[in-house]
């Protein structure tokens, strides 16, 4: 096979001033005696992609990522080392480039395509499959700061996938945006390998990466750390970012609460009560999606009964606080604070529970209804409760099979809204969801220290 990448011992240096207030009368002297530090971002990376391939690169957040994409888009140049792509490169590293927001959809796709090398003849042909394809017709006429960043995403995206080029650069968008366009966004990836065009991709969307990739990189501190098989990979950086990351546990007799890097998982008798990401928090920015599980971990307090953990997603700016304590022997409470070092606007936020699918009936305060098995026909996710009334707590249980659940709130004067999925075959899971509805959450200098105060009580 023919290689279409090679990246030879690339390095990217960058130099950090440090702060200093300059006297005006001293500027010159001032500004020559600053001082600096130097941050290693990538470091001696060789890796060559041929034409065809699907190539995924995953790893912690800082880990050199972004950089590397950026390098061979030619939005920024190596320190050290070359770069050798042969052919037309598309990038799609960030939702907002190429838009104006004054301008309506149609306009936009026009302006974006023109700076992704189509020629106004090509634009003329390929419109009507671009609307068409991001599902946006009776959105086209409205200025793009109408538009929701789902929107925002599959008009970039669509733009992008009909372009001409031989290599497709893609930094986390595809796990951004309601499931069914994601779906969509990785379907039409796939038929990029079977014309022959060379894709690379970053995400922390592990399962997208297993599903589409042919190869994979890991990147630690700047350098490659493996390179192999998808699964291989994943396997390796989920062992490590877990080993790296502290878990404490709550437990009586029984029943054991665990906090995991951002998670509670929970275990009644050795059976696992939560599956995958267990209790967790999720938030969706603009153009990006996090959920606790992201943050670096520091454990502030422990005791037999009670821990207090605090997390931090540097690229946010954001410090999470969580309290969490024993009050009986089956039961804790979750005090959650989050706050900010810059204004932060999320458009999105739950507070949610993954739970094992072999719960079969949920119920609220004022209603119930039953969880139907989950095919392996099933390829999407069916809402089984949604945003119509507030709720003090959502139960499940399974008939004898496992301990009911209860995941209540604390706070009676503002309680949010409750939202029951069932998953779909691949993922497996019953999915509960506490959220404020339809509120935007945006933090100034003050800290915005309340977001949720609640329990989860296993009941036997």
């Amino acid at each position: 096979m023919t290689n279409i990448v090679e990246v030879r011992d690339i390095s990217k240096k960058y130099m950090i001033f440090q702060h200093k207030r300059m006297l005006t009368k001293n500027f010159l002297g001032d500004f020559l005696k600053r001082k600096y530090m130097t941050i290693n971002a990538l470091k001696d990376i060789s890796f060559s992609v041929e034409k065809g391939e699907i190539l995924g690169i995953i790893g912690k957040n800082s880990s050199g990522k972004s950089t590397l994409l950026k390098i061979l888009s030619q939005i920024t140049s190596p320190t050290e080392g070359s770069v050798t792509v042969k052919g037309k490169v598309v990038s799609l590293l960030d939702l907002g480039t190429g838009f104006h927001y004054e301008l309506t959809g149609q306009e936009n796709i026009y302006l974006n395509a023109l700076l992704l090398g189509f020629t106004k003849k090509e634009i003329d042909e390929k419109i009507k499959d671009i609307i068409y394809f991001s599902e946006l017709e009776r959105f086209m006429d409205l200025p793009l700061k109408t538009y929701s960043s789902g929107m925002l995403l599959r008009l970039g995206f669509s733009v992008a996938a009909h372009a001409s080029f031989d290599v497709l650069l893609i930094d986390e968008v595809i796990t951004v945006g309601d499931e069914f366009f994601q779906k969509k966004c990785l379907d039409k990836i796939i038929s990029f390998k079977e014309s022959k065009k060379t894709v690379i991709l970053v995400s922390h969307g592990l399962s997208k990466v297993c599903d589409l990739c042919d190869r994979v990189i890991l990147l630690e501190n700047g350098r490659i750390s493996k390179v192999g098989k998808p699964q291989d990979i994943v396997d390796i950086y989920r062992k490590v970012d877990s080993e790296s990351q502290p878990k404490y546990e709550i437990s009586n007799k029984d029943t054991s609460f665990t906090f995991d890097n951002g998670k509670i998982l929970i275990r009644y008798k050795n059976i696992d009560i939560t599956a995958d990401s267990g209790f967790n928090i999720f938030l969706q920015l603009k153009d990006s999606a996090y959920d606790s599980s992201l943050a670096y971990w520091d454990l502030e307090k422990l005791s037999d009964k009670h821990l207090v953990a605090k997390g931090q997603i540097y690229s946010l700016g954001m410090t999470q606080t969580w309290r969490i304590k024993m009050i009986d022997e089956d039961k804790i409470n979750i005090k959650i604070e989050i706050s900010t070092d810059k204004p932060l606007e999320i458009e999105d936020a739950s507070t949610q529970i993954m739970l094992n699918s072999q719960y079969t009936r949920w119920f609220t305060e004022s209603e119930e209804g039953s969880f139907p098995p989950i095919l392996k026909k099933h390829k999407r996710w069916y809402t089984l409760l949604g945003w119509n009334l507030q709720r003090k707590f959502i139960g499940v249980d399974s008939n004898g099979l496992i301990p009911s659940l209860v995941f209540e709130q604390d706070d009676n004067k503002d309680l949010a809204y409750v939202q029951i999925f069932n998953s779909d075959f691949s993922h497996n899971y019953r999915l509960l969801q506490f959220k404020k509805y339809k509120q935007k959450f945006i933090t100034s200098d003050s800290d915005y220290k309340f977001y949720f105060s609640g329990s989860i009580k296993i009941k036997i």
